[in-house]
């Protein structure tokens, strides 16, 4: 229901079929009003699924929706601090959510090697209808083995205090993407669009 829900740790989501849903973001209208889940640890992400190494096993099935997802206090880092990290996710959807103030918003994938030893770590994800405002490293980020990405529709914006090295998509040195969709997004208030980190380790892109 509405309200403001105040966590200290990340949401772990590794269970299938789960559908994570608020009373309504509103996001495309800019409203924070509805359901707001507060992160209170900078350093820590919000929602995070299982890796294949510590478990607890893919996220499938998933839904997160009409839900604001926010910090109380820093903007965190690159090990912590996005607002939905799915590291190891078959089939989701993420529609209608307002992040504010983070330091990445969406993570895809996670791997250490290059190319990626792992399957496939994030199959069959959509993001649309968000809003991702106040972004201090990437809005989006792809990182390790992925296959079809749909991220369409959705409002982008940079923060105000770092616009020269912040970023609409990264894809990091072990990004290994499958064929993905980025669609009819605004993004507004980057230093960068499109950034491919260490472009000579990028294991594969196709259909881009």
């Amino acid at each position: 229901p509405p309200g403001d829900y105040r966590i200290s740790a990340p949401l772990i989501v590794g269970l299938p079929n789960l559908i994570i849903m608020g009373a309504g973001a509103s996001a495309l209208g800019l409203s924070t009003s509805g359901t707001v889940i507060t992160q209170a640890t900078s350093n820590s992400d919000i929602f995070t699924t299982g890796t294949i190494v510590t478990g607890p096993g893919p996220a499938y099935s998933l839904a997160i929706r009409d839900l604001n997802l926010t910090y109380a206090g820093g903007l965190g880092s690159a090990t912590g601090g996005a607002a939905i990290r799915l590291a190891y996710t078959q089939v989701a959807w993420i529609e209608r959510v307002y992040i504010a103030t983070c330091y990445d918003g969406i993570v895809f994938g996670a791997d250490t090697a290059s190319p990626p030893t792992n399957p496939v770590v994030c199959l069959w994800v959509w993001v649309k209808d968000c809003v991702i405002a106040g972004v201090v490293d990437a809005a989006f980020t792809i990182s390790g083995k992925n296959e079809i990405l749909n991220i369409s529709d959705n409002l982008c914006f940079g923060y105000g205090g770092n616009p020269g090295s912040s970023i609409v998509l990264k894809m990091t040195a072990l990004s290994y993407c499958d064929v993905m969709y980025f669609n009819r997004n605004d993004c507004e208030g980057f230093g960068n669009g499109v950034l491919l980190i260490n472009t000579s380790a990028v294991a594969g892109l196709s259909g881009y």
